[in-house]
């Protein structure tokens, strides 16, 4: 339900709106958001930009998770190896992307990334994508923008959905879910398992690009309703995941195996008050634990069993409240705590605690122009106190072109590892110890963008932004300690990065079946120590995706394609950087519809263009796939 109360505007799909003055018409609104400003609104009215990618658009796509739901979309790049897919938006890699799941922090990260294989896209409502420093309302790790997954709850009495794809490399994913509302209950229950074998891009050697994965999730999610608008939610999930792979080099070949779960619950009112705003406390709790064995063939010399624990409390509470005829004033604050425990670090455990408190106030200055200034405090128990504002803007001077532009402070506090991490590579000759002594990596981010709807049908946006990040967080070398001891390498708070370009998209409904959209991303992202572009960012990245279909025969289609440019390698220090060429990927879908929609049949191909190399790009080869869909009611 949408509590989002928009000043001398509009309310619809039934919810009570708070007007003032004169009464206005009421448009039907079709998409809600959440992230900008973590209240829900309509898209069309949020200050800051949010792309979104609906259940609908999920559906068609015939993603199988949010990787590849994410790799058609021209702001992002999914960058792949042997463990998952990760994301770099706006030119900052996937350290600095933060993700949520129903608002909440995911865990997990391996190095650094959070692999997006994961998440399975059966289960997830809508995506959202905000892009630029949003630590204002998050706090760290948001320097390069915030991924939301919205998980589905219950529309009808009752409805079920089931699927089953089967293709290349023995892939195979099974999901359903069933869900009803009872009077004032609503509840969701979901299940999938996924698998597939490994994928080899270079058969000269025994190694795998990709790794084999066997994965199985559960999940649940209820609310029960208390009175008009007010209700409990509660949500819980247990994933569990399988990885395989052989790692080959000049030294041993290795068998490599990590055994991964996770259990995440959820619980919390969402209140509406009696002065007509919001009060919403959530308390979460998630548990991640992976083993990670690596066994050398035909030895023992280099065998390893590393065990890795990670937990996360978080209780957050927020009050969106109307000030007067044109404030809308959130003020909130949260709690966290997590403990980090690993075989590579020197204490074997860390833990830190934070607390934060943020406002900000959406101003309807007048007629057209709304403007948004917020802040937030975070006190971390290890880096003290670090503040966050932000401002916002969005002007409508006319009625189908709207003008954003956002500035912000961003941070994000070391890891676990960068700060007590012990690893030895003795066949190798270096040690990595960390450094407890470093900093927060600190940002400032600017985004600016025009989206013009000349035509109902047709939609153009064009965004501009800059991030300059301080103190970034790298690895320095200290020598060596005497004759025959081996390199010692620490981390340092010393190098500075800036990323900045354009992001424009053309949305084209060319007919009622027809969708074509086209989108193209020019990056600058360099390396200001140094003067040298960042590893692995492309300058140029484009995609086009349409999608179409024939209503009498049931039948739609979907393509997409990307194009993406040469990219920087630095293999070897003081070395020139290898260049990787551009490459392409092409994918395309049919469903057939079957019983009046209850059913579909559906195949396609993936990477047409067999694109991808061992070295430099890892990601699947081409790959068919058939499956079977159903649900009720249609």
């Amino acid at each position: 339900m949408i509590l989002r109360i928009i000043i001398n505007k509009t309310m619809s799909l039934g919810l009570l709106a708070l007007v003032t003055t004169a009464t206005v018409a009421i448009p039907v609104i079709e998409e809600i958001v959440v992230t900008a400003s973590r209240t829900e609104q309509p898209a069309d009215e949020a200050v800051v930009a949010v792309e979104v990618i609906s259940r609908g658009a999920i559906e068609r796509s015939g993603a199988e998770s949010v990787a590849e739901l994410l790799e058609e979309h021209v702001g992002v790049q999914v960058d792949r190896s042997f463990r998952g897919a990760t994301l770099e938006m706006q030119g900052l890699s996937s350290d600095y992307v933060l993700v949520l799941v129903d608002g909440q922090r995911a865990i997990g990260r391996v190095d650094g990334g959070l692999d997006l294989s994961r998440f399975p896209v059966d289960r997830i409502e809508r995506i959202e994508v905000v892009k630029g420093a949003s630590s204002a309302l998050y706090g760290a790790d948001a320097l390069g923008g915030v991924v939301n997954i919205i998980t589905r709850g219950a529309d009808e009495d009752l409805e079920a959905d089931a699927r089953v794809v089967y293709g290349t490399f023995s892939a195979l994913d099974v999901a359903g879910s069933v869900a009803g509302v009872a009077g004032p209950m609503e509840l969701r229950l979901s299940a999938g398992w996924h698998r597939a074998d490994a994928y080899d891009l270079s058969p000269a050697d025994p190694g795998t690009s990709g790794s084999a994965f066997d994965a199985v999730e559960v999940d649940g999610r209820a609310s029960y309703a208390l009175d008009e608008g007010s209700k409990w939610i509660a949500s819980a999930s247990y994933w569990q995941r399988a990885l395989d792979g052989v790692d080959a080099s000049s030294v041993a070949t290795y068998d490599r195996k990590n055994r991964q779960r996770q259990l995440a619950l959820t619980v919390g009112p969402d209140l509406r008050i009696a002065s007509g705003g919001r009060l919403r406390i959530t308390a979460h709790g998630a548990a991640f634990y992976d083993q990670y064995l690596r066994d050398q063939r035909g030895a023992s010399t280099l065998d390893e069993v590393q065990e890795t624990q990670e937990q996360i409390g978080q209780i957050s509470a927020q009050l969106d409240h109307l000030v007067g005829p044109d404030h809308l004033v959130s003020v909130g604050a949260e709690g966290l705590f997590q403990r980090f425990a690993s075989d590579r670090l020197e204490q074997g455990s860390g833990t830190r605690g934070r607390v934060a408190a943020f406002v900000q106030d959406e101003w309807d200055v007048f007629e057209g122009v709304v403007l948004v200034p917020g802040a937030r405090v975070d006190v971390d128990s290890q880096f003290g106190a670090y503040a966050t504002p932000k401002l916002a803007l969005r002007v409508t001077p006319f009625e189908r072109v709207v003008f954003r532009a956002n500035v912000g402070r961003g941070f994000k506090s070391p890891s676990f590892k960068d700060l007590f991490l012990v690893f030895e590579n003795p066949t190798a000759g270096y040690v990595v110890q960390g450094n407890p002594n470093l900093g927060p990596e600190r940002s400032w981010s600017f985004q600016a963008g025009v989206e013009v709807r000349p035509h109902r049908v047709v939609r153009v946006t064009v965004d501009t932004f800059r991030n300059d990040v301080d103190d970034l967080i790298t690895p320095v070398s200290r020598g060596r300690t005497g004759a025959g001891e081996p390199e010692l390498f620490t981390y340092v708070n010393v190098a500075e990065a800036r990323t900045q370009g354009i992001e424009s998209r053309l949305r084209l409904r060319a007919a009622a079946s027809l969708e074509v959209e086209v989108g193209y991303r020019l990056l600058e992202a360099i390396d200001e120590t140094t003067g040298l572009r960042l590893e692995g960012r492309a300058a140029h990245r484009f995609t086009v995706t349409a999608r179409g279909g024939y209503a009498p025969w049931g039948v739609h289609l979907t393509a997409r394609a990307a194009i993406v440019g040469a990219r920087p390698f630095y293999v070897e220090d003081d070395a020139p950087p290898t260049i990787a060429a551009a490459y392409a990927t092409v994918d395309a879908r049919v469903e057939k519809s079957l019983f009046d929609d209850r059913c579909a049949l559906f195949g396609g191909i993936d990477n047409i263009t067999d694109a991808g190399d061992a070295r430099f790009l890892p990601i699947p080869p081409r790959a068919l796939y058939a499956g079977l869909q159903g649900r009720l009611p249609r």
